[in-house]
């Protein structure tokens, strides 16, 4: 393995201290080949290019599309909901990486808000879609007791995951 001479000097390998993530990673590649190094980064760039790509005009569709579905009557500029998107990620992730939160930390708060709290929130947001459907649209009993239930579970594992990434937050 690319991490057994690493061990055998007593190194932590598997900690991924700070931002080092991509560089540990990248010895597996040199290991492989050292051409390999650089495609490795390419390709983690054109990820993350794809991924800063898309995210402010899904958001802005789904925004768009929720609010037109619930409020059909006002009008939904969606250009003027993906500015406002960026302008509120770019805030946001200025003040974050600038209020030196550990690297740690700032993957479990990104996780806890776009996955956790994320899907929460879109499961919330179907079950009340659902009542402001006709009734000939609405899904069956059967499927709707199933969101509810799968919500208010969600719910209660996203508080209990708040609550302890709050804690984790608050005490270093």
């Amino acid at each position: 393995s690319a991490f057994f001479e690493r061990r055998q000097a007593g190194e932590q390998v598997g900690d991924f201290n700070g931002w080092s993530l991509l560089t540990d990673q990248a010895h597996i590649w040199q290991a492989i080949h050292p051409a390999l190094v650089w495609v490795y980064y390419v390709c983690v760039l054109a990820a993350l290019w794809g991924t800063l790509q898309a995210y402010p005009d899904v958001y802005a569709r789904c925004v768009t599309e929720y609010a037109r579905a619930i409020w059909p009557t006002r009008q939904w500029n969606q250009r003027l909901i993906q500015t406002l998107i960026c302008v509120y990620v770019f805030a946001t992730a200025s003040a974050v990486i600038w209020s030196d939160i550990p690297f740690n930390s700032m993957t479990l708060l990104v996780n806890f808000l776009a996955t956790t709290l994320g899907v929460v929130i879109a499961m919330a947001a179907g079950l009340y879609l659902n009542f402001k459907l006709p009734r000939a649209y609405r899904t069956a009993a059967p499927i709707l007791l199933a969101g509810a239930f799968s919500t208010f579970v969600l719910l209660a594992v996203a508080l209990i995951s708040g609550h302890t990434l709050w804690q984790q937050l608050t005490t270093r």
